[in-house]
């Protein structure tokens, strides 16, 4: 099985670089466990001095993968979160323009599907556009009105009226 060395600090900077978005717990996190896969770059790096680190770059990328997925779910789980309260109004400035915000109450409501693990059966809510837009603003606080208006007019389009988790998933990955 062959290696490949990489120093210590060029690993860390780039660490750096990779999640400057990444909020500052999941930076330091990746930083640690560079920090903790480092060994002896005496044998492993030409010219190595014996207090030089280096990592293996394959085992960094595995770390830096692991952290992503585990961010990934996590903010996938918010999102969620996110989307259950929303249909309560707890996190909506405003009460709901069609109903109570559990059923569809006029024909042009949008729809939100969201399907619990521990409940295999698929629930319909309904969100409107303020619910939508106090999602929005929590995950992404600076948003512009147009931009958040905009997105939802995507999701809206994108799934003729029937917003559902994976909808908005898909959505804000573009």
């Amino acid at each position: 099985q062959s290696h490949i060395w990489v120093e210590l600090q060029p690993a860390l900077d780039v660490s750096q670089i990779v999640l400057a978005s990444a909020v500052a717990e999941t930076r330091h996190k990746v930083i640690d466990a560079t920090r903790k896969i480092a060994v002896a770059a005496e044998g492993r790096l030409p010219g190595g001095l014996p207090n030089q680190m280096c990592v293996d770059i394959f085992l960094w990328l595995r770390v830096v993968m692991a952290t992503y997925r585990s961010e990934q779910v996590n903010r996938r789980a918010a999102v969620r979160l996110m989307f259950e309260t929303a249909v309560s109004g707890v996190i909506a400035v405003h009460v709901p323009i069609y109903g109570d915000g559990r059923a569809p109450s006029t024909a042009s409501a949008t729809t939100l599907t969201i399907n619990s693990a521990e409940d295999d059966k698929e629930k319909k809510y309904h969100v409107d556009l303020p619910q939508f837009l106090s999602i929005v603003r929590t995950l992404w606080p600076r948003i512009e009105l147009t931009e958040a208006v905009t997105f939802f007019r995507e999701a809206h389009d994108h799934s003729e009226g029937e917003i559902d988790l994976e909808v908005f998933l898909e959505i804000a990955d573009r």
